[in-house]
């Protein structure tokens, strides 16, 4: 067994049993609670290039897309779509308390899958977000959801 492919089933492993124990004790992620936790456009936006982030003008079709495929792609998901996409994006599979913010950022280049920093909970998506394309950026999305940790290497 190669060492990426043990971290994948272990990180699986713990989404699964976190997972059940939130549908046993808790409730699951609500499309609205989810919606209020995205740090979406607000004048400004955030580009990350090569690690390091600066703070741009907002453009129109980052208010667009944040309004459009973003919000309804939240809502048509369910309860456990919806946990599997914090977990993609923070490493938790539901919102500890009202008060938690994922901050959705744009990288400077439009050929990336998008990609998260878990531990300052930041999702990163391409420059010109699929160009607003909801089911694009639904299949991109679901692509590097279903694949995160494959490809974990020790450096």
């Amino acid at each position: 067994m190669f060492l990426p492919d043990f971290f994948f089933i272990l990180r699986y492993s713990i989404f699964c049993a976190d997972l059940l124990s939130k549908k046993i004790f808790g409730k699951g992620v609500s499309a609205d609670a989810l919606i209020a936790a995205i740090s979406g456009p607000d004048g400004d936006t955030y580009i990350t290039d090569n690690g390091e982030e600066k703070k741009v003008a907002m453009e129109r079709y980052h208010y667009d897309f944040f309004n459009g495929p973003m919000k309804d792609t939240i809502r048509e998901w369910n309860d456990e779509e919806r946990s599997r996409f914090v977990f993609f994006c923070t490493g938790y599979n539901h919102l500890p308390n009202e008060n938690f913010r994922i901050l959705i950022l744009f990288s400077s280049r439009n050929d990336i899958y998008p990609y998260a920093h878990t531990c300052e909970q930041q999702l990163v998506l391409p420059k010109y977000a699929y160009n607003s394309d909801k089911n694009l950026f639904q299949e991109k999305l679901i692509y590097a959801m279903e694949n995160q940790g494959r490809y974990m290497t020790m450096n």
